[in-house]
Parts: C-alpha cells; structure tokens; sequence
C-alpha cells in the first residue's frame, strides 16, 4: 500500500567483527575468489566455466587469471573443472573445497574481486544483499555481481553488476586494483554496518 511508509532493512554485518585484509595482489595475475557453502545453478558457476572452456588458453589477457572457488562441488563440476584446467595454458581455476576463515582469508588477500551469485533470476530474484557480498566488502574486496544489492547505491564503486562476462569481471579489477583495501572498506561501511541500519531503523520507528 504506498499510502502507508516503509522501511527496506537489509542484511548487514557487525563490522567489528570483520578485519580488513592485507593487500597482498599481484600486479601480474588477476585473482577472483567465488565463496559459497554449495555451489548450485543460482550461483551461475557454469556461467564461468562455459567461458574458460570457450576461450581456450585465454590468449588475449596479458595477465594470469585464476578462479578460486571455495566450497562445495558437484562430482560433475569438478570433472568439468579438470577438463578445462587440462587445456588453458597460464591460467587456472583452483578448487579449495571447504575452508576455516583463516584459511580462505589468505586466498582473499590476494584476490582481485569477489564474485556473488551470477544467476539468481534462475530463482526469478534480482536483488538481494548477502552476507558474503558484505564480509568481502568489509576485508576490502571489490565485488562483482549479476544482480543488484538491495543496500548500495547503483553508482557504487566498488560494487559491479554485470552479466557474469570474464571481460567485465576483469576490467573491473583492472579498474579497482589500485584501490586501497581500506578505502574500499570505509566506503562500504555506511552500507554494510549493522549498527547504522539498526539507528536508521529506530529513527524510521520512533517518528
């Protein structure tokens, strides 16, 4: 009823509790990790794969590419995941299966961008505003998307929404490697801080 007020309350994280990370990229690769306790079709994995497997050895790209994929895999998308690492020359798509925080945080150091869900309009969503999204912004990661996040401005820099294509996937992190994991933090956190949504949601309340 648009007659009556609303108040959008998004997920968010206790920032606190979130380091950021140290900045430990290579300017001669270019590193993406895609985090997720399962990966199922809404992930758009295959999104990615059906690209490395068209694109061969990735000719073009100066830089070495690697997907990190931290979680759990089909037994097809590992074989799958094989096949294409049999044939790329220099680049690579590493499996890490699950990870303690303190394990998948070394592999985030080195990332480039983060990768959200490529597909959730396999679930007819196009919005949403993960956990994930908000743990790699606070750490300092850029994230690439294929839907809109609920909580930040469209012109947000550090956040990307796009078709799941390598070439936009890189140009972002070409476009934000200089970018420091601080600043790239600071500028979420007004997006991110649970603490700001709860006052913003008393504020909404009390008038």
């Amino acid at each position: 009823n648009k007659s009556r007020r609303s108040f959008t309350y998004p997920n968010s994280i206790y920032l606190e509790d979130v380091d950021v990370l140290e900045d430990n990229r290579e300017e001669d690769k270019i590193e993406m990790v895609f985090m997720c306790g399962k990966f199922s079709p809404w992930h758009g994995l295959d999104i990615l794969l059906s690209q490395f497997e068209e694109r061969g050895n990735l000719v073009n790209l100066e830089k070495m590419l690697i997907l990190h994929l931290v979680g759990e895999l089909s037994i097809e998308q590992v074989e799958k995941i094989d096949v294409i690492n049999s044939k790329i020359v220099g680049h690579r798509i590493v499996n890490h299966g699950h990870l303690k925080a303190s394990e998948y945080r070394e592999i985030l150091s080195r990332s480039h961008v983060g990768l959200s869900s490529l597909a959730l309009d396999r679930k007819d969503l196009f919005e949403a505003s993960t956990l994930k999204v908000r743990e790699l912004l606070a750490c300092g990661i850029p994230v690439y998307a294929g839907h809109f996040d609920s909580a930040l401005p469209k012109s947000f820099p550090h956040y990307k929404k796009g078709d799941g294509s390598l070439d936009q996937i890189i140009a972002f992190s070409v476009l934000q490697a200089d970018t420091p994991r601080e600043k790239i933090r600071l500028d979420s956190a007004t997006y991110i801080d649970k603490m700001v949504w709860m006052r913003d949601v008393l504020d909404f309340l009390e008038n």
